[in-house]
């Protein structure tokens, strides 16, 4: 299994940013809002908390009336049986969106 991988694979950048607000689509999934730039390559990468909690997974980038960064995640809790499913044993923390 140690052959799987490479040094580089696990090289990653941070970037921060803000949550400008969670928002549920009706009957659809829940959304948080962020300024932290998504770029090809880094869509499907954790969103984390300053205590470095995962709290949604980095998905899209939009523009909408013209403005310019505006990034989405989709809340981790929505995503609990396919996270549970590829990570087995992940610690999970109540009360986060």
């Amino acid at each position: 299994m140690e052959d799987a991988f490479k040094a580089s694979d696990f090289d990653y950048v941070a970037t921060n940013g803000t949550v400008s607000r969670i928002r549920r689509d009706e009957g659809g999934p829940m959304w948080v809002q962020h300024n932290a730039q998504i770029n090809h390559g880094n869509s499907g990468g954790p969103l984390l908390s300053e205590d470095g909690v995962v709290v949604g997974v980095n998905t899209l980038s939009v523009t909408e009336d013209g403005a310019q960064g505006i990034f989405y995640a989709l809340a981790t809790p929505q995503l609990r049986r396919e996270i549970d499913a590829a990570a087995p044993g992940v610690a999970w923390r109540p009360g986060r969106p």
